[in-house]
């Protein structure tokens, strides 16, 4: 990648990264729950491979599991931002694993992907320990990690694409009862033509390669065009006014296609408070609607 590019990038996501400390540091923590910070998931884990655990104080049965991978661009955000999210989740009454994960320029295009599996894997052995019913697990993420979330199903529930991408799956397809997905995207190749800004030379850097147009892989890390009929029941969300809109519509055709139960809230041109990232934003109309049908979406999946 040109280093100016390089450069871009990471100011860009530098800024966002700075702007959601700020939006933290006014948030406190949700009262009634109990939280468990920076758990290593794998052996000799580096800052980035450890995540959170959020639990109802008053906890009297194992409890359902949410997953949650954040956002970034695949080179920025952190568990924290989500930190007030996934807590409220955890009142809800879940178990909520909040998970951070190495972050870009990295080794390998499946580095990120296997540090979300390790972590599926250090919770299957682990979820216990803090209430969680390992029989009843759901993966969320939004953008960049909207993409893990997905592909991580995909690998756990398609064996076939595990081996084409040289990795192991870690959770059995059974104990995966849902995907919930917010303002993501599925497939880097047709990301890339997206108009959010820097897209194309971040998705160079996640790729390591300095032309997008000099890569020939792009179908075996595609979300899209790897489902299987397996894939579990999904909860999508997004507004046309985000870059990343046609990304879902495309995901939602695909996993209709296979019969795979879809459940989508979908912002038309009108709405403009469906942007890129809305529904972390709690007081917009937007984030509500979608937090109601989303919690009516887990309640399904987990009953």
């Amino acid at each position: 990648m040109h280093l100016f590019r390089y450069f871009f990038v990471r100011l860009l996501w530098k800024t966002i990264d700075l702007f959601c400390y700020a939006l933290v540091s006014r948030t406190g923590l949700v009262h009634g729950v109990t939280m468990h910070s920076d758990l290593p998931y794998r052996k000799e884990a580096n800052p980035k491979q450890c995540l959170d655990v959020y639990y109802p104080e008053d906890v009297s049965a194992f409890l359902p599991i949410l997953v949650y991978i954040h956002g970034g661009g695949a080179v920025g955000g952190d568990k924290l931002h989500y930190r007030h999210y996934c807590m409220q989740w955890a009142r809800e009454g879940y178990v909520v694993f909040n998970v951070n994960y190495s972050l870009a320029p990295q080794p390998s295009e499946v580095t990120q992907l296997n540090d979300i599996l390790a972590a599926l894997d250090w919770i299957s052995n682990n979820h216990h320990r803090y209430h969680g019913d390992g029989e009843k697990i759901v993966l969320a993420g939004d953008s960049a990690g909207a993409y893990l979330a997905a592909l991580a199903a995909n690998v756990c529930t398609n064996p076939q694409h595990a081996r084409r991408l040289g990795v192991k799956p870690t959770l059995p397809a059974h104990k995966l009862k849902g995907v919930m997905l917010l303002c993501g995207l599925y497939d880097l190749e047709s990301a890339a033509a997206c108009k959010f800004p820097g897209v194309r030379s971040l998705i160079e850097l996640v790729l390591g390669v300095n032309d997008l147009r000099s890569y020939d892989d792009f179908a075996n890390l595609s979300v899209t065009r790897n489902l299987s009929a397996s894939y579990p029941p999904t909860f999508i969300s997004s507004g046309e006014v985000d870059w990343f809109y046609e990304e879902s519509i495309t995901f939602i055709k695909a996993l209709s296609q296979r019969q795979v139960p879809v459940t989508s809230l979908l912002f038309p041109r009108n709405e403009r408070k469906a942007f890129h990232g809305f529904p972390f934003l709690p007081h917009l109309p937007t984030a509500k609607l979608c937090r109601r049908k989303a919690g009516e979406f887990l309640r399904e999946v987990c009953k």
